[in-house]
């Protein structure tokens, strides 16, 4: 008898507590404090790894356990939150503010409302959009009127915009298609994308037969951005290439403003134009830009593709995406092309995102 109790008595002692835990899952008493902090210790662990889904099971095992233990709500709140399951944080924060009173559980309320309208924003990425153009030459010259519809899906971590435009210029109407192609380019890490496009004019007048693109960009630095495109337009008569260089970084004193500056060469006519687009994000919805071209430019017709001329022009515009499934924007130019005419005019587009 002797020997038996003493059997027991080993086996009592060499089970975990944690063992113990488990037989009695509604009695928190058989947790000690470094039962407790090993736990926390092992949820932290899952947490670096971004295993999320564990380290919440976890908690809400540990939560039966120690109800309204301010620290596991706590966490229970943050993953639910950076799990995008915002009902579960939100709920999770309410009883923390009904516990202490702390108003900082309010405004993450807040938080969390916010980002649950900007996710409806990020989830509907493919769009339709019709857009209206006019502008005027003057009185010696015609009128330009051009409206071009475009949509755009994402499919095999792509982005695919197709459109087809009807253009009225010089008296004479054009009409082109079109395809655009992006794509990240290696790791999401290396801040690397690019882009093909190609366009038709079916027996143009003014308007290029072939008018294909390719570019590549990369991010260097933090926040600034290096590009080099490729562009060949090739007419009934002759042919364009067009070779733009580009750079973008943010405004160091608001980080609400980004500059681009771009350069277009034409080495066949040794004609340029500097591009200079001031972007302005008061907030993430609404996009606002100035843009003012320099150069020695060219004019493109049927019958004289690069007609030489000096370029100024400027345009002002943005776009508010007022809704997750709406957005409208515009823009307002005037430029002058000296010895040849004064173009001044605008666009407006209304785009339906799901």
């Amino acid at each position: 008898m002797r020997n038996f109790n003493f059997s027991i008595l080993f086996v009592l002692i060499i089970i975990p507590s944690s063992i113990l835990a488990e037989i009695s899952p509604n009695s928190s008493s058989n947790y000690s404090v470094e039962n407790y902090d090993e736990n926390i210790k092992n949820i932290s662990n899952l947490i670096s790894k971004n295993d999320f889904p564990q380290a919440i099971d976890r908690l809400q095992a540990m939560d039966k356990r120690y109800p309204e233990n301010v620290e596991i709500l706590e966490l229970l709140a943050s993953l639910q939150y950076w799990s995008h399951n915002y009902p579960e944080a939100t709920s999770y924060y309410q009883i923390l503010y009904n516990k202490t009173h702390n108003s900082f559980y309010l405004d993450k309320i807040d938080e969390i409302s916010t980002a649950s309208v900007n996710d409806q924003f990020t989830v509907k990425k493919n769009f339709v959009m019709l857009k209206g153009e006019a502008y005027s030459y003057g009185s010696n010259h015609n009128s330009e009127q051009d409206i071009t519809f475009q949509a755009g899906i994402h499919a095999l971590e792509m982005t695919w915009i197709g459109s087809t435009a009807s253009i009225h210029r010089y008296a004479l109407t054009d009409r082109q298609n079109g395809l655009e192609v992006y794509r990240n380019l290696g790791e999401k890490t290396s801040k690397r994308w690019g882009f093909i496009s190609l366009y038709q004019s079916p027996n143009p007048y003014f308007l290029p037969l072939w008018d294909y693109s390719a570019g590549i960009y990369q991010g260097i630095f933090q926040d600034t951005e290096i590009g080099l495109v490729y562009r060949r337009m090739i007419f009934q008569n002759a042919s364009i290439d067009i070779y733009k260089p580009s750079i973008a970084f943010p405004i160091p004193w608001n980080n609400t403003m980004r500059l681009t500056e771009e350069l277009y060469l034409v080495p066949s006519s040794h004609s340029y134009a500097n591009v200079s687009t001031l972007a302005y994000d008061p907030t993430e919805h609404l996009h606002l830009h100035y843009a003012l071209t320099l150069g020695n430019g060219y004019e493109v017709t049927g019958a004289d593709p690069l007609l030489h001329t000096r370029t100024f022009s400027q345009a002002i515009g943005g776009d508010w995406r007022f809704s997750p499934s709406w957005s409208i924007g515009i823009a307002l130019t005037d430029g002058r092309r000296t010895n040849l005419y004064r173009r001044s005019g605008g666009e407006i587009f209304l785009k339906y995102f799901w």
